[in-house]
């Protein structure tokens, strides 16, 4: 077992902490990893890299094959020795991880759906602005605001189940950018640590339990329209104590107007706060908490041919009044302990209170041609749980093996309205319901070596759902009843290393959606939790002495139940089944030490099995640009991403538009001070964002019309900031 023992026998704390004596093999997120490599020792050996010297070669994210060397230092105090064995594998060629000195020089960090950027394939773009949902497209899905795309902070979920505006709703407002430490990618339903929401894959923003040095920072930006409309933010981070109690705090808050005619006028206020406490040498608890206020309004999905027509301007609106106001306020604690050097136990308990109140038009006077077609969703929400699991290494005929067995236990408890509104006053309730949604998902994994170059991993989960609905007071359209249901998925992985720097990975598992318990309830026929099936093979190889990192990926993935947009109602409702298949390919080159390229090409075929198109199914999606850090002080990035056009119904005789954006990004720092610049939409396109095909009808118009409706995207955009870094300010306060 001499890759599960312990350098030193002791436990590692996590990054930016106090070795203490020495460290146990623990994976990134705190558990033991096959093959003894320790994401957290990486961490902090890159971090101390980075801060000894001028800024060395270094891979774009860690793969495969990178293993980097042992660090130690006279000037850097709080580490007193770390042993570096390798980066963690991973289980597929789509799968990686992008730690923050991969993503920091982004041309824009100011969304947290910016930091979703780092993901090959996954391509954010705004619903409504302020503070609404992004929209995510991957793997063929264009997943709305998550429904096929499972996404946690930590171990908190952000996905939200039976949600009064969609099914799985991930509003990732209530994430500051920069406290983010790593982004992992796990694309497809192979990982048995993932159930609802995983088809086209899962991300999960890890964060920080500390950082060097505080900083404030603010910063102002225009939009290259002919009126005045600004943005600002302001951001202050800080690590008051370092030690065995290691402190971290973030405070945001955001104001933007927006390019619109009617300015959206939103504003986001965050906190973030955590504790990381090492309580002896082998045992660790982390709390945090955050809190989060949004309010905005919207010019909403406009009609296309009002702009065309000359009705409005392209960041006009036919109803301002839309828009909203949510809050979200989160609660996480985890404990971890490591018994001895085989074994380890983690146990996360989370809890989070949420309210949106959601303002929308997207028929105008289609169904009511005097006071308009406005709804109002509201959802008012507790949301607990649990995620305990516990980690065993073995040998198995003289081959080293990790077993794991965990148990995920959540609650929804919310309060849903779907309404209709004109100018924000409600004028009727269409349902008002109460649910409680109980999930239990218990799943185990093997890893094994089979070889010294070939090893496996298998999973098994078995999710359970109880969905209870009860109507409130007497809406039009009551609901209620409950059901019990329950889903089995498999997972089964084979990676080979037959060759020095380059692995071959086969993988093959079933995941599921959940359906809203509203549809579940009152369609007993419809599908629960519809079944995901998919296979990916794929290799990832390292060349030139790591420099050069190439990727590529084939994939297949089937699903039962498909959710297709309602226009009238602003909602989603399942449709039939898909299937979907493609290629990934992804490039990451530095041909100097200060500069990195990267490029990444993503081609998707999307039908419903009948052979209709998957309206909206993004067909081809790229990402390129180069980042560049100098040893002067001078770092800057450029990024490209395009999204081809796409069928927007089933015939795929009427296509939305794509788009081209170029960002640009420079910051230049001396000493404690920082200065940085950013231009969004450079060549100043004029891209549409989210976008529907659905009927629709204006105030003078006889009749309704089919059309496309959109967001637009924003048009030139600079801003610039400063930074003044707290550099000492807490040196020597330790707890």
């Amino acid at each position: 077992m001499s890759q599960w023992k312990s350098r030193l026998h002791g436990y590692t704390q996590d990054s930016n902490s106090e070795t203490k004596g020495s460290a146990i093999e623990l994976a990134k997120d705190g558990q033991l990893s096959l093959d003894g490599r320790n994401q957290t020792q990486i961490n902090q050996a890159e971090d101390l890299k980075h801060e000894q010297s001028p800024p060395q070669q270094e891979s774009q994210e860690t793969t495969p094959g990178s293993k980097p060397k042992i660090e130690e230092t006279q000037k850097t105090k709080r580490l007193k020795e770390i042993t570096v064995i390798e980066t963690k594998p991973v289980t597929a060629a789509s799968s990686k991880e992008v730690r923050e000195k991969d993503f920091e020089l982004l041309p824009i960090i100011k969304e947290p759906s910016d930091l979703l950027r780092v993901v090959p394939g996954l391509v954010t773009v705004q619903h409504q602005a302020g503070g609404k949902a992004d929209q995510f497209f991957l793997r063929g899905f264009d997943a709305d605001h998550g429904t096929d795309i499972a996404l946690f902070v930590d171990q908190l979920p952000i996905n939200m189940r039976s949600h009064a505006h969609g099914q799985g709703y991930a509003d990732l407002h209530f994430v500051i950018p920069e406290t983010i430490q790593t982004v992992e990618v796990y694309k497809g339903p192979y990982f048995a640590e993932f159930g609802d929401f995983d088809t086209a894959g899962a991300v999960r923003l890890i964060t920080k339990d500390s950082i060097p040095e505080g900083f404030v920072q603010g910063s102002a930006g225009l939009y290259a329209v002919d009126r005045f409309r600004s943005l600002q933010r302001y951001l202050t981070l800080f690590s008051p104590t370092h030690g065995d109690v290691e402190t971290f705090g973030a405070f945001e808050i955001l104001y933007d107007k927006g390019p619109f005619e009617n300015p959206i006028n939103a504003l986001r206020i965050n906190g973030f706060g955590k504790m990381t406490w090492n309580m002896t040498d082998n045992s660790q608890l982390k709390i945090w908490g955050s809190t989060y206020y949004g309010r905005w309004h919207a010019s909403g999905q406009i009609p296309l041919r009002a702009v065309e027509e000359g009705i409005i301007d392209r960041f006009g609106s036919i109803d301002p009044s839309e828009g909203g106001r949510s809050q979200r306020h989160n609660v996480f604690i985890q404990y971890s302990l490591t018994p001895d050097e085989k074994s380890q136990f983690i146990s996360s308990v989370y809890f989070t209170r949420y309210r949106l109140d959601l303002f929308s038009d997207f028929t105008f006077f289609l169904i009511d041609p005097i006071n308009g077609d406005g709804i109002v969703q509201r959802d008012n929400r507790y949301l607990y749980g649990t995620d305990t699991r516990y980690n065993r290494a073995f040998m198995l005929f003289g081959r080293e093996g990790l077993i794991t067995g965990g148990i995920q236990i959540r609650v929804d408890n919310n309060h849903l309205i779907l309404g209709k509104q004109t100018r924000r006053v409600q004028t009727a309730t269409v349902n008002d319901v109460d649910i409680f949604e109980l999930s239990f998902g218990p799943f185990i994994q093997l890893e094994l070596n089979l070889t010294d170059w070939a090893r496996t991993v298998l999973g098994l989960r078995e999710d359970i759902y109880r969905f209870n609905v009860n109507s409130n007071d007497n809406p039009e359209i009551p609901i209620e009843g409950n059901k019990t249901d329950h889903i089995t998925s498999y997972k089964a992985n084979l990676i080979l290393n037959p060759i020095k720097n380059t692995e071959f990975y086969f993988n093959f598992g079933t995941g599921f959606h959940s359906n809203d318990a509203r549809v579940v309830v009152s369609n007993p026929s419809q599908a629960t939790l519809p079944r995901a099936i998919g296979f990916e093979i794929g290799s990832r190889t390292r060349l030139l002495n790591g420099r050069l990192d190439l990727a590529a990926a084939f994939w297949y993935l089937f699903l039962k139940s498909e959710l297709v947009f309602n226009g009238d109602e602003g909602t989603f409702s399942p449709s039939g089944s898909t299937r979907r298949y493609g290629g990934e390919f992804e490039a990451r080159f530095s041909p100097f030490p200060w500069l990195f390229l990267h490029a990444d090409l993503n081609l998707t075929h999307a039908r419903f099995t009948n052979g209709d198109r998957i309206p909206l199914a993004p067909t081809v999606l790229s990402r390129s640009g180069l980042t560049f850090r100098t040893p002067f002080g001078l770092e800057g990035g450029v990024d490209i991403i395009y999204l081809a056009k796409r069928p927007a119904e089933e015939t795929g005789n009427v296509r939305v538009d794509g788009f081209t954006r170029v960002d640009l990004g420079l910051k230049y720092r001396y000493k404690n001070y920082e200065v940085f610049t950013v231009v969004q939409n450079l060549l100043n396109t004029k891209d549409k964002e989210a976008q529907f095909f659905n009927e629709s009808r204006l105030r003078d118009e006889p009749a309704p019309v089919g059309d496309i409706h959109f967001v637009p995207g924003n048009p030139f955009t600079f801003r610039v900031g400063f930074t003044y870094y707290l550099t000492g300010l807490f040196d020597g306060f330790r707890i």
